[in-house]
């Protein structure tokens, strides 16, 4: 067995772990982001709230819809964020000194077998976990996206009503 399959298989664990801090990383940022924007708007919806739920036309009663729609997108892109960052563990390759002395008593072939399945068995475990965030994360984004366009939709609704009084 060539040492350089070992190296191959030590490359790709460690892209993988990569991947899984980048993923977290993400998660972390857009529940901050998501936190704020949440608090903040429903900071604004509770200090309009006199004249936000309490619609008066036809207008009124399109920023109230598309105010709560909004604000419930928006806490469904939370809550994603929230699943991909709860999603699993990171699983590491053995390193205890009982593997050492394991690798110590084989021959070269062993050794080396032993090393690339110390690098793919936590992989086979990892890849499926950080694949379970990323379509967490995806969803967060796509929801984020769509709240961003439903609070532009509000403000531009805000402003044809200030307008028209």
């Amino acid at each position: 067995m060539k040492p350089e399959i070992v190296a191959y298989a030590r490359e790709r664990y460690i892209e993988e772990h990569q991947r899984f801090d980048h993923i977290e990383n993400k998660c972390g940022r857009i529940m901050v982001f998501t936190t704020v924007l949440i608090t903040t708007i429903t900071a604004l919806l509770s200090f309009f709230s006199a004249s936000l739920f309490q619609p008066k036309g036809p207008l009124d009663v399109m920023i109230l819809v598309v105010a709560v729609i909004s604000v419930f997108v928006l806490i469904c892109s939370w809550g994603h964020a929230l699943l991909s960052i709860k999603l699993g563990a990171v699983n590491v390759a053995p390193r205890k000194e009982a593997n050492f002395k394991y690798m110590q008593e084989k021959t070269d072939i062993e050794m080396y077998q032993h090393m690339i399945n110390c690098y793919l068995d936590p992989l086979k475990k990892l890849t499926p976990t950080i694949n379970e965030k990323a379509k967490y994360l995806h969803h967060s984004y796509e929801e984020l996206a769509i709240g961003g366009t439903l609070l532009s939709i509000l403000l531009f609704l805000t402003f044809l009503k200030e307008i028209l009084k």
